[in-house]
């Protein structure tokens, strides 16, 4: 709210606020605070859940009808209640948020029991959805995909919305804390294509990547732009802070590609700057004349390559992006030229990387690469406890 990208959309129940005028977030937090200090052995007292549509299907009317009915039945529709509502606007579909308390009027916690599977089972009921027959459906619309492991599979069913895993011979689907579907392993390891590799389609991914990559600021972004403008899910394995590997669901060629195809990992989540990236360029070169100051150009030029990157003339060349060394280490300093003595770079050191650095201007490389590089819900409710939800 205090962002200007929310607007407060209902209150109830919060006493005589709001009724001489708009309150402050100061007010609602301080009356949230006390109402739930009627139960000092709760913890953690907020309620928070997020409503969205899919675009703009439903209206804001329509999510609120939605809401109420949802809390009711999760519990926290009682009299006395305290209920806040805001209408978010920083994103591309219309959606809600919803603060209350965990405590009830009556100061007794609200059941949360098996909440996540409690809150899938109260959408699916809203909206009329049988979840077995749905999961049933979208897992045989994944073995319509191209894919040759079970990780691969996996990464449909995770862009899909489910938890899968596979324990004795069984894959288990899992929706809303609660398992849909199993099936036997051996079920989705006949549909395996082993070999198969689009060469084109991989170099074709590679420079959509790369093109997104370098505006985009965070893994999140960059998986926003590519689902949103090419129906491609990057799905990454590992902690979310720091995955280990990722795949690409491409679902309008229904295949599935290891994204250690298509481009490193670690080039992939390197939202650096341009500048912070050829400032790493220079500490990398610097780094390998300090450590060794015979080191011949072939070798300094190999590890370069190897970085995605280039020298030529005394410039920097990565991913279309130059700059001088001259231009980088003062323009008034005329680097010197390095001796040469059986193939190997004699640098005339005198302080720092400007010395060091300035012994491969002038020196061509030979070489040329770029770069450094050291569910949706259509009508339904994605409470922030329960993680995405369909």
């Amino acid at each position: 709210m205090s962002k200007g990208v929310a607007r407060l959309l209902e209150i109830q129940n919060f006493g005589a606020l709001g009724t001489f005028g708009k309150p402050t977030s100061e007010e609602l937090v301080r009356y949230l605070q006390e109402y739930s200090s009627r139960n000092s052995r709760i913890q953690k007292a907020q309620f928070h859940v997020a409503i969205s549509c899919k675009g703009h299907e439903q209206s804001e009317s329509e999510l609120l009808e939605f809401a109420h009915q949802y809390l009711k039945e999760m519990g926290y529709g009682e009299a006395g209640q305290p209920l806040l509502v805001y209408s978010h606007h920083d994103t591309d579909n219309t959606h809600l948020h919803i603060v209350t308390s965990r405590i009830a009027p009556d100061g007794k916690k609200i059941a949360h029991d098996h909440e996540r599977r409690r809150s899938q089972e109260v959408i699916d009921r809203i909206l009329g959805t049988n979840r077995k027959q749905k999961t049933g459906k979208d897992i045989n619309d994944a073995k319509q995909y191209t894919f040759s492991s079970f990780a691969q599979f996996k990464s449909v069913m995770t862009s899909m919305g489910y938890e899968t895993y596979q324990k004795d011979g069984i894959v288990f689907i899992k929706h809303g804390g609660k398992v849909q579907q199993k099936l036997p392993l051996s079920e989705i390891e006949a549909l395996y294509r082993n070999g198969y590799r689009d060469r084109a389609r991989c170099r074709q991914l590679r420079n959509i990547l790369k093109k997104y990559w370098d505006v985009s600021t965070n893994k999140e972004e960059l998986q926003k732009e590519l689902k949103a403008k090419f129906g491609i899910d990057l799905v990454f394995f590992g902690k979310k802070d720091k995955p280990y590997g990722y795949m690409l669901v491409d679902h309008a060629n229904k295949t599935v590609i290891n994204g250690a195809r298509v481009l490193a990992m670690d080039e992939l989540l390197d939202f650096a700057t341009p500048e912070q990236r050829l400032d790493r360029i220079e500490d990398f070169i610097d780094r390998l004349l300090t450590l060794n100051p015979k080191i011949t150009q072939g070798e300094i030029y190999d590890k370069i390559r190897k970085q995605r990157a280039y020298i030529k003339k005394g410039v920097i060349y990565f991913n279309g992006e130059s700059t001088s060394l001259e231009t980088v280490y003062g323009g008034s300093h005329r680097p010197e030229q390095p001796h040469r003595m059986g193939g190997e770079v004699q640098p005339r050191l005198r302080s720092g990387k400007r010395s060091a650095l300035s012994n491969l201007q002038g020196q061509p490389s030979g070489f040329g690469c770029p770069l450094i590089g050291e569910a949706d819900i259509p009508y339904g409710c994605r409470p922030t406890f329960a993680g995405n939800l369909q």
